[in-house]
């Protein structure tokens, strides 16, 4: 064996059940700053010294085994493989009763149940740093992100009387977004434009408001409630009902058209958009599943599994994530658009649920410590490559 740095780790599972590969291979390992090349020797593959945590190096469509003390280290065949290795860790573990988790960047917002009162609560994962934003009566819930601002559904003023608030995370500057004495809730921010749903006109509507100018307008009115909001650029989705059954529509700030994207007698949740990617949960075949639209080319296909229920979409860039069902409680899977591979984040005897996305951040409510926690991982959307050598052989 032959492997340059210290030993950290060694075999403890197999992708898909392949026996260990007759020939040498080289396993080009990427985690943060860490890049090492690892040759196999007499069917054993070794990695150099890694960052203590808990880590998980997964293989193309295999299942996968843990090691807490030392990384877990896959063998598989000897042809390319989508590796990928990944740090679960808690954002706040000294609590319970986190919940809405929200990313961008280095930031995670969370609702915090600890205190008694739904708060926010923030943490740097990068600093690893965490501060409470919110305090007093009245839940604050449904957290979003963008750059430095997040905006929340506030329940200060009273049952019946919901407001959305915003907070700019960099001054600390809190700004109550409506003061209408009825209910507005499901908040999503794209830079300074913000949507949420809105009952002032009795059925649920969609309003916005465009911090540059502070001009607050409805959008989306008419027949049948319109739910759950979410922004992009001009790409703007929500839950429609003015068929009676709820179904995804769009709208463009650009164009000013709006259309209903993919037709169903059957219920279509959780929209999310991001660039020219929509996604949601679809209720068409035998369980609920999660379906990918392309703005740009009208292209719609099914990303999980049929005969597996799916739901709680989140997109950024080319990765979808989502609740999977397949192992009879949910844990958090994933795909990349690019590349349309599937691939597990987090996988436990115990829930994952609600994830959500920012670049290679996933967050996700973990009860895996006895109680709901954020927590979340670094994924590495590389492709790792397992090159095999030629064999020498009779002519």
């Amino acid at each position: 064996m032959n492997a340059g740095g210290s030993i950290a780790g060694r075999i403890v599972g197999f992708c898909s059940g392949s026996s260990l590969p007759a020939v040498p291979v080289k396993v080009h390992a990427f985690f943060g700053a860490v890049r090492d090349s690892v040759t196999n020797a007499k069917g054993e593959y070794w990695f150099s010294a890694l960052p203590p945590s808990y880590y998980r190096l997964y293989g193309g469509g295999g299942s996968y085994t843990t090691d807490t003390s030392t990384p877990a280290i896959y063998a598989g065949r000897a042809t390319e493989y989508n590796f990928r290795l990944y740090s679960r860790k808690v954002a706040s573990p000294d609590s319970r009763g986190q919940i809405f988790p929200a990313v961008f960047g280095d930031r995670l917002v969370w609702t915090d149940l600890h205190e008694g009162e739904p708060n926010l609560f923030c943490y740097n994962t990068k600093e690893h740093t965490k501060h409470q934003l919110t305090k007093g009566a009245g839940a604050k819930i449904l957290p979003r992100l963008w750059g430095d601002m997040v905006v929340w559904e506030d329940w200060r003023a009273g049952a019946g009387n919901s407001d959305i608030f915003a907070m700019n995370l960099a001054t600390k500057q809190e700004l109550q977004v409506t003061s209408d004495p009825s209910v507005q809730i499901m908040p999503d921010i794209w830079d300074t434009r913000m949507v949420w749903v809105d009952y002032r006109q009795g059925a649920a509507a969609i309003y916005t408001r465009d911090l540059r100018d502070n001009r607050e307008e409805p959008l989306i009115v008419g027949a049948g409630d319109k739910l759950a909001p979410t922004i992009f650029d001009n790409n703007l989705a929500w839950v429609d009902l003015r068929t009676g059954v709820p179904n995804i529509f769009t709208y463009d700030f650009s164009t000013g058209k709006e259309k209903q994207v993919s037709p169903s007698d059957l219920e279509q949740f959780d929209p999310k958009v991001f660039g020219q990617f929509l996604v949601w949960t679809d209720f068409r075949g035998r369980r609920p599943h999660i379906r990918l639209h392309n703005l740009l080319t009208g292209e719609e296909r099914r990303i999980s599994r049929e005969e597996h229920g799916a739901f709680s979409p989140s997109l950024s860039g080319d990765v979808v994530v989502w609740s999977d069902l397949r192992n009879g409680n949910p844990d958090i899977y994933a795909y990349d658009i690019r590349r349309q591979r599937e691939f597990v984040i987090e996988a436990d005897p115990e829930d994952q649920s609600t994830p959500a996305i920012s670049e290679k951040t996933v967050a996700w409510v973990d009860w895996s410590t006895g109680g709901p926690l954020i927590a979340y991982s670094t994924i590495c959307p590389e492709r790792l490559t397992i090159k095999k050598k030629k064999r020498r052989g009779r002519h």
